[in-house]
C-alpha cells in the first residue's frame, strides 16, 4: 500500500497575493470574499512571475497592522513549506514542530500546489512514546 503524501492530502482553498498588496485593500477584498474561516489563517505572499513563494503574514498580523503598509513589509520570511512527496508523518512531525495552522505545500520551484491543515493531519493522530 503506497504512503498517502502531502500532493494527496491538499488543500486549494487558501489566500495568496503580491508583496505590494497593502493591508487595507487585503483586508476590504478578504471581507468581501466570502471565503470560509478555515482559509484565513495566512496569506501566502508570492512573487508575480511564477508564484513563488516569498513570505507569510499571520492574519493576526494583518488586522493589526497599518493600512498603507504593504504584505512585503510584514510577510515572516522564509516559510517553513512541505513537498508534495512528503508523507503524513513528515506532515505530522513538521506541524508538531512548529504549530502553524496550515503548512504550504511546494513543488520543485517552490510554488505553491496548497495548503495541508493541522487538523486534516493531526485529527486521529495518536502520539506514541518513542522507544
Amino acid at each position: 500500500e503506497r504512503e498517502v503524501t502531502a500532493g494527496a492530502l491538499v488543500s486549494h482553498d487558501y489566500v495568496s497575493l503580491a508583496p505590494e498588496s497593502r493591508v487595507g485593500e487585503t483586508l476590504e477584498a478578504l471581507r468581501r470574499s466570502g471565503r470560509e474561516r478555515e482559509s484565513l489563517s495566512y496569506i501566502y505572499v508570492v512573487s508575480e512571475r511564477g508564484k513563488e513563494e516569498v513570505g507569510v503574514v499571520d492574519i493576526r498580523e494583518l488586522v493589526l497592522a497599518e493600512d498603507s503598509v504593504t504584505l512585503g513589509e510584514i510577510m515572516a520570511s522564509p516559510v517553513v513549506t512541505a513537498e508534495e512527496d512528503d508523507t503524513r508523518d513528515d506532515l505530522t512531525d513538521l506541524f508538531a514542530k512548529y504549530h502553524y495552522r496550515m503548512v504550504p505545500v511546494v513543488d520543485s520551484q517552490d510554488r505553491i500546489k496548497g495548503v495541508i491543515r493541522y487538523k486534516d493531519i493531526m485529527n486521529g493522530v495518536v502520539t506514541r512514546p518513542r522507544t
